[in-house]
């Protein structure tokens, strides 16, 4: 039963780290939302690569009792860095450029304005 209830909490906090690890980096990046997803999930699983094989380096080399205070200062130390960055402005929130109003598309090859049946203009 305690083996259940670990999990179920394992997964809770992974969905909970995961959605607030995406919500960041769409915040950062607007109007990318799937580059964003997508870079978060590349990182996730890379980072999960190099802390396995780190983490069991160290506790190969110094024990699990050197590890878990590695792992431990690696996360204060990313805590920190987070806290010291603060928020950023995003990506996509750059000035824009006033634009002029698009013309009037041009007739196809072989037709004439009359050809293209009533506009909003014509008033039907």
């Amino acid at each position: 039963m305690a083996l259940v209830l670990v999990h179920l909490a394992r997964g809770v906090a992974i969905a909970f780290v995961g959605a607030l690890g995406i919500s960041h980096m769409q915040d950062l990046f607007p109007q990318a939302p799937g580059r964003a997803t997508t870079l978060f999930a590349n990182t996730a699983a890379a980072g999960a690569l190099v802390s396995g094989i780190a983490a069991g380096g160290i506790s190969q080399a110094l024990g699990y009792h050197a590890a878990l205070v590695c792992c431990a200062v690696v996360s204060a130390v990313a805590w920190l860095l987070f806290l010291l960055a603060g928020r950023q402005s995003p990506v996509g929130k750059l000035p824009v450029k006033a634009q002029e109003p698009a013309a009037a598309p041009e007739p196809f090859l072989g037709t004439s304005a009359g050809d293209r049946g009533p506009t909003p203009s014509d008033g039907s």
